[in-house]
């Protein structure tokens, strides 16, 4: 017999003889956890589903304070027991979605910094059929604040990756050559783009996702 938190279970266990002494057989239990990526198990990383583990209670705790995991605890009653997952539930911290939130701040600054009409993982691109735009002669200012509606959430099951989505108008400034005069011109437009940022490695990366 032994205890599983404060209750005594009594079992049955095999047997098998060695040359060297007895031995339990069949002590261990598979405790099935659906995602293993950032979360702790007993406060151990795991490396993988199912996990063989021996009876007792178990928990889920997260490994990253960007992400907030919780499960209730899982008992294994003995060898043998069947169908016990440990579930656990992802959500962001406010750390995690103030991180999702300074990434896509940065992102989105090189963006209006550009002085290129497509500027590379940036939601936007300007052009004028017929004409050439004079080289870095292209300026952006954002207006308004598309932060306000900005609401990042855990978009994967390893809690990884965040979605939302922005909307924003930009003021866009340019001279454009028309048969071989530069000529100053102004545009704006709204954009509405959804944004994945993934956290968890040295940076944060950000990509518009349209």
């Amino acid at each position: 017999s032994y205890q599983v938190g404060e209750r005594e279970v009594t079992t049955d266990m095999g047997l098998t003889r060695t040359r060297e002494a007895w031995k339990l057989d069949d002590v261990w239990t598979a405790l099935v956890v659906p995602t293993t990526t950032g979360v702790l198990v007993n406060g151990e990383a795991v490396p993988g589903s199912p996990v063989a583990v021996f009876p007792g209670t178990y928990t889920a705790t997260s490994a990253s304070p960007l992400v907030a995991v919780t499960a209730q605890p899982a008992t294994v009653e003995g060898p043998g027991s069947v169908g016990v997952q440990l579930n656990a539930k992802r959500s962001l911290t406010d750390a995690g979605r103030k991180a999702a939130v300074d990434a896509t701040k940065q992102r989105l600054a090189a963006c209006v910094a550009a002085t290129v009409s497509a500027p590379k993982n940036c939601p936007w691109s300007i052009a004028d059929a017929g004409a050439s735009i004079v080289p870095n002669s292209v300026g952006y200012k954002l207006v308004g604040d598309p932060w306000a509606s900005y609401k990042p959430e855990l978009a994967d099951k390893a809690g990884t990756v965040t979605t939302g989505r922005l909307s924003f108008r930009v003021d866009a400034t340019a001279s454009m050559r028309y048969q071989g005069v530069a000529v100053p011109v102004s545009k704006s437009f709204t954009v509405t783009t959804g944004v994945a940022v993934t956290l968890g490695g040295k940076a944060p990366v950000v990509v518009f996702t349209g």
